[in-house]
């Protein structure tokens, strides 16, 4: 016997007896087909071959024919904690592929299955395919090997030979943390108490009582931390002086806050701060003058109390249109704290005020959470102001389990440039729980409140976003720089982020259609992968399409899967919006851009963002620009221009009177007077 390409005959050959019949066995390889069998007067049954009777020596002779190729379709799924790419791909029958596989930080790879392959490092290969098959890959939490945090906390109990140290120490995801204090009578720190284990503390105080010190000498310490993985953290240096007198002096001093003032009106203003008594009993009272270095004038510090809490009080008898600075101050028998110094200007007796639309109001922008941990957060939002009146702004957040929030930060003074980018930490959260949260900020115009969104809480440390339901690790964050009142752009790290409208105007008009561009480029020599970029769109502007992703209603953000970003790579994202008829005038309006990525050599996870903000304006306000322009708010002009516009307007007005009183020149003809003559 024999077979041509594509296949084979067995056996090879029989013996039989004269007039007897024999059969082979006809096989096809992958990709071909029988084509013919011939010879010894037989015929084909299937993948046998019957011969006819044999009376002489013959041969029998198999023909293939290739198959036209047939494609499979390979498709990937990856479990909680990695990803495996590319999701599916089709492949010629018999051929292989690979897939790339990859574990999310504080992840490893578990197992990769299917469709007869291997994995090797990152990359999992297949075996033939033959037909449709699915590849499975899952993860495994590897234990957090965070670096621990701890704080050193002011002495307390301090007499003539004792004193208690204090501290605070959090394991940050770690495990068996330690924690002690190194102390000394000078920064060598000669001596080091005990060290106890906290396990995998998510935030706990921990003190020690010295005893046999010297009296009336200065002592020298700090808060040490180690974990698991001989990672030691140092808090900072403190001193405490032990008593000569025995006065069981606890050294600890109240904890001050200067707010912006409020209420002022050209001869008065409230005066606000907050004041953390540190549980002693502390005088509160804010000192002011018309200048920054001598704050001479006090108001009443006669009240003691415990309690920490805002306080406030109101100065009369002040002088129109001046400047005034001032500080909040407290003080116990420990010591005395003083603010930060905060200035705000009177008004005129004649003043316009020029916030009565609340354009001198802050706009808060709730941007995305950051260091995200089992039972901790970060939370970060932006005050914008539109007026240069530098009117300082205080700011907190609101959060809680439920879009009804409950809890909030410490109001806290935030500065007053045009925008200031502020944030909070969250401590003592409930593990794997999703929280809600947004930036308020106020002065004394007005209250923003920003948008409600969500993270969530876990092991290891996830974001998510209620948009896509994807899980994404955020460990470093790059906030947004002011290249003009208007643009908010990222400083370059991996990747530049920019968003700018069309239109090149800060101001908006009711009914306006106008197009932002967000770009982004990766400026960095690094692979990145798991790129989304979310761009978040307020409610004054209504969305009307985009170039790429989709848009949420759910909480009004364009949704972009970017995926990967080469080197020096770059592309934009164009969205379409429309100014709603019913937009408050003199309203901000904030266009936020987030893009978080994975860098693909270390599966370092980090977040950008960057925003443009612009004006809502009526169009008969944009109308009478043109006269604001030369004649100012008022009917005198405040420009060269405009006082040689209004001469000429006046002189054009008397010619016009002139003309109209004398009316054109006559001639008066006596009757009797012959007018040949004339």
């Amino acid at each position: 016997t024999s077979a041509g390409t594509g296949g084979t005959i067995s056996p090879s050959s029989r013996q039989v007896n004269s007039g007897s019949t024999t059969t082979f066995y006809i096989n096809a390889n992958n990709g071909y087909s029988i084509n013919s069998v011939t010879g010894c007067n037989g015929y084909l049954s299937g993948n046998t071959y019957h011969t006819g009777a044999i009376n002489s020596n013959c041969s029998v002779y198999a023909s293939f024919i290739q198959n036209q190729p047939t494609t499979y379709t390979v498709t990937a799924t990856a479990g909680n904690g990695g990803y495996i790419s590319p999701s599916l791909t089709i492949v010629n029958s018999g051929s292989t592929t690979t897939f790339y596989v990859s574990a999310n930080n504080g992840y490893s790879i578990n197992s990769v299955s299917g469709c007869n392959g291997s994995l090797s490092g990152n990359t999992y290969t297949t075996g033939p395919i033959y037909s449709n098959c699915t590849i499975y890959s899952t993860f495994t939490a590897n234990e957090q090997n965070n670096e621990p945090t701890v704080t050193t906390k002011a002495a307390t109990n301090i007499d003539e030979e004792s004193a208690t140290l204090n501290g605070s120490v959090d394991s940050n995801g770690g495990s068996n943390v330690e924690a002690w204090f190194e102390w000394g009578t000078n920064s060598n720190y000669s001596n080091h108490t005990n060290h106890i284990n906290y396990g995998s503390t998510s935030g706990t105080n921990f003190d020690y009582d010295l005893e046999g010190l010297d009296s009336d000498e200065t002592y020298y310490f700090r808060a040490v931390a180690q974990n698991n993985n001989g990672q030691k953290v140092y808090g900072n240096q403190k001193t405490f002086t032990t008593d000569e007198d025995n006065n069981n002096n606890n050294n600890d001093e109240p904890d001050v806050t200067t707010y912006s003032a409020t209420d002022i009106e050209s001869d008065s203003a409230t005066l606000r701060g907050y004041v953390d008594t540190n549980g002693e009993s502390t005088r509160r009272w804010f000192e002011w003058g018309t200048r920054s270095g001598s704050l001479y004038s006090e108001t009443d510090k006669s009240s003691r109390s415990t309690s920490s809490r805002n306080f406030e009080d109101s100065i009369d008898g002040l002088n129109p249109n001046t400047t005034y600075y001032f500080r909040a101050v407290a003080e116990n028998n420990n010591g005395t704290d003083y603010g930060n110094t905060l200035s705000f200007r009177t008004k005129s007796g004649s003043q316009v005020d020029d916030c009565s639309f609340e354009t001198c109001a802050p706009t808060a922008v709730t941007t995305m959470a950051t260091n995200i941990g089992q039972t901790s957060a970060r939370l970060n939002g932006l005050a914008i102001v539109n007026n240069n009146n530098s009117t300082y702004v205080s700011g907190y957040f609101e959060y809680g389990r439920t879009q009804n929030l409950g809890n909030m930060t410490t109001n806290k003074n935030i500065g007053n440039n045009q925008t200031n980018a502020y944030f909070e930490s969250v401590f003592n959260l409930a593990s794997n729980t999703t929280y809600y949260y947004r930036a308020v900020v106020t002065n004394e115009y007005g209250t923003s409140v920003g948008s409600i969104v969500s993270f969530r809480t876990g092991n290891p440390i996830t974001y998510t976003n209620t948009a896509t339901n994807t899980n994404t690790v955020y460990r470093n964050v790059t906030v947004v720089s002011n290249t003009n009142d208007n643009v908010g752009n990222s400083r370059p790290s991996l990747v530049l982020l920019s968003v700018n409208q069309n239109r090149g105007n800060e101001i908006l008009m009711r009914g306006d259609i106008v197009e932002y561009i967000v770009n982004y480029k990766n400026v960095s020599s690094r692979n990145l992968r798991d790129i989304v970029l979310q761009i978040s769109i307020p409610k004054e502007l209504e969305f009307m399409e985009t170039s790429r992703g989709y848009f949420s209603t759910e909480n009004s953000t364009v949704v972009v899967n970017i995926g990967y970003l080469n080197p020096q790579e770059e592309g934009s994202v164009r969205v379409t919006v429309r100014v709603t008829t019913d937009a408050q005038i003199g309203k901000i309006v904030v266009v936020t851009a987030n893009l978080a990525y994975t860098i693909i050599d270390n599966n370092t996870q980090e977040e950008v963002f960057a925003y443009a903000k612009n004006t809502i304006e009526d169009r008969g306000t944009i109308q009478l620009g043109a006269l604001a322009f030369l004649f100012g708010n008022g009917f005198l002009p405040n420009s060269i221009l405009g006082w040689l516009l209004l001469i000429l307007l006046i002189i054009l007005i008397i010619l016009a009177v002139r003309r109209a009183y004398y009316g054109p020149r006559t001639v008066f003809i006596p009757q009797n007077i012959d007018k040949d003559h004339i």
